[in-house]
């Protein structure tokens, strides 16, 4: 595969108008060779990666002139994003994973395989290949940098890419590990005919010296790109004298290198004139790319990926319950508020059987029985709006925390943001399920028999669950992108306590009709959680409880007027309570439409393809 790419422009808008950053960039990557971009730090190294790659994160304003072929066709999206591997300047991993697994993932990703019989065998070619096969059980996190650039290039190279894109690949190693990794890239480029196109700033003669085809730039100008074996003669021709023994790519950089007043340098900008005139007199015949226009759009793929789903979940899984004793304790701490809901439950149940030993009366014995029972359903009823948080908990977390590396997988196509939306719903709502028939329906068994504990967890998973789910992703998807939001996420947890305990305290106020006042009396409207609590409630009160005690049709009314005048309190009496279940189904489907909206935005990914 040989991509040949003319006229390269890059201009971009800044208060002071636009500024050319890359200017007229023409040249070639061969199949089997191997490419060196050099040049100092804004010189736009890193600009013309990532438009020979196509991966854009910027979305800021500019505009990109020029053309690039493949065997001399326009790119496919699908096929170019298979066919070219990208090493960024991070090194983007889960710490915790070992060096095995993450390149398992890798393969399982990309393979879309998960039988080990298939998988095993690849990981441990590219681990020998990058020679790291030997501490392929270590944690990422205690390993080298150069051991963590050379995993990076090991998943890379398992697709079997045609040609290898590596953004200062060498930054921050020291020398024999620069060394190392440029002997390995020369070693793969000539035995398996990967070609490699590197940036680097600066590195050992050593080095410079098994690259064969140099893009070498200066504040966006070409200097010089070609073959090395070809710029010896130039610099003659530029009256450049060349040091005995010295590569002619060192001397090229020490051109380019920018002048300090402090500094004894020789000046070379006569020969860097000459050479940039060189370049645009042996260019200025390449009419293509000249007037068109590459623009960055997104490219959507839809087509979700079973088998990276259940990849995505066995990572997720591993990384939670299966790297040590403090990580699981620390996932424990979830369940504080359902421990903390049982424990005053039984506490005020003892106290309730204190009472009934005391007594003898029959009446007040029903009575204390009656509110024995109460006690067990309050809990129940608090278990619904716990899990609900707890699955927003494991959306929003997952969301959040993944943030980097989801983004990074995407950009890079390991899968689309269908596949990636799938596994953060289906991890999340299995794992609350699992807590509701695990956990809380253990803990009805402290108040009902068994039969009446699993109608109550069996109508949280069919009623109430998959209308949280909805509701907390499209909260998820709008707000999990800034950690500032997280005080909502908080808010929205905790806001069954409200209708329970604070709803009178936090009724509006009808008193003030100053503007700022009834702005703040809308509290309850924009708090969309109390729309699922009441829903809940409502859903367990009338489709539980009356199996679990028999109720007074006094009893009856009082819990009809206490969710109507509920419902009154979250729509501040602008509706009348049977609008309740419109408004809250239109607000499930904007946030949908929002979620939707906003992860399509800001996680599919941008090419300039």
């Amino acid at each position: 595969m040989e991509v040949v790419f003319n006229n390269i422009t890059v201009k971009v808008k800044t208060t002071n108008g636009w500024i050319t950053i890359l200017n007229n960039v023409c040249g070639k990557i061969s199949k089997r060779s191997m490419v060196g971009v050099f040049g100092e730090s804004g010189s736009g190294k890193t600009t013309l990666m990532h438009i020979l790659t196509g991966i854009v994160r910027s979305s800021g304003k500019y505009i990109i002139e020029g053309e690039i072929t493949v065997d001399g066709k326009p790119r496919d999206p699908e096929i170019w994003l298979k066919k070219i591997g990208f090493v960024r300047q991070e090194d983007l991993f889960n710490q915790e994973e070992t060096i095995y697994e993450c390149i398992e993932n890798c393969a399982r990703f990309f393979y879309q395989r998960s039988d080990k019989a298939f998988i095993d065998p690849i990981c441990q070619k590219y681990l020998q290949l990058v020679n790291i096969s030997d501490v392929k059980n270590t944690k990422i996190k205690e390993i080298s940098g150069g051991q963590k650039k050379r995993l990076s290039i090991a998943c890379v190279l398992l697709k079997e890419p045609d040609i290898v894109f590596l953004d200062e690949p060498f930054s921050g190693l020291d020398s024999n590990n620069i060394i190392n990794i440029g002997n390995f890239l020369k070693h793969d480029s000539e035995k398996n005919g990967t070609s490699y196109v590197v940036i680097a700033h600066t590195v050992p003669s050593y080095v410079m010296a098994l690259f064969e085809y140099v893009i070498c730039l200066n504040k966006g100008d070409p200097v010089y790109i070609g073959n090395i074996k070809d710029l010896e003669a130039i610099f003659q021709s530029a009256g450049v004298e060349i040091p005995k023994n010295a590569p002619v790519v060192e001397l090229l950089l020490q051109m380019t290198d920018t002048k300090f007043s402090y500094m004894q340098k020789t000046d070379f900008s006569k020969a860097t004139s000459y050479l940039k005139k060189y370049y645009v007199d042996s260019t200025s015949s390449i009419g293509s790319g000249k007037g068109k226009f590459i623009r960055a759009k997104r490219i959507f793929f839809c087509k979700p990926s079973f088998s990276q789903v259940f990849t995505m979940i066995r990572r997720r899984f591993n990384l939670t319950f299966c790297k040590g004793l403090k990580r699981i304790l620390w996932k424990l701490l979830s369940f504080i508020p359902i421990i903390t809901a049982l424990a005053v439950t039984i506490i005020a149940k003892f106290s309730v059987d204190v009472e009934l030993e005391k007594n003898t009366e029959s009446n007040q014995k029903i009575d204390l029985e009656k509110l024995q029972l109460i006690c067990a359903i309050v809990f129940s009823f608090s278990s619904y709006s716990i899990l609900c948080g707890m699955l927003l908990g494991q959306l929003w977390g997952i969301m959040k925390n993944e943030k980097k590396i989801a983004q990074d997988e995407l950009d890079t196509g390991k899968y689309n943001l269908v596949t990636y939306i799938l596994y953060v719903i289906i991890y999340s709502y299995v794992y609350t399920i699992l807590i509701s028939i695990l956990v809380v329906l253990p803990m009805l068994l402290c108040f009902f028999n068994f039969i009446q504990s699993l109608k109550i967890v069996w109508t949280f998973i069919w009623k109430v669950s998959p209308i949280a789910l909805l509701l907390f992703w499209g909260i998820s998807s709008i707000f999990h992108m800034s950690i500032l939001f997280s005080i909502i996420k908080f808010i929205l947890q905790i806001s069954f306590l409200f209708i329970l305990f604070f709803s009178e305290v936090l009724k509006p106020s009808k008193v003030d009709d100053k503007w700022y006042m009834k702005l703040i009396n809308l509290w309850p409207s924009l708090c969309v959680s109390l729309y699922l609590d009441v829903y809940s409630f409502e859903i367990f009160r009338f489709g539980v409880s009356d199996a679990l005690i028999q109720y007074t049709e006094d009893e009856n009314q009082t819990d009809v007027n206490f969710f109507d005048n509920a419902k009154k309190l979250i729509m501040n009496d602008l509706l009348s309570t049977d609008k309740f279940y419109f408004i809250f189904s239109a607000i499930v489907v904007v946030l949908l439409i929002a979620g939707a909206a906003t992860q399509y935005t800001f996680r599919v990914p941008k090419y300039t393809l």
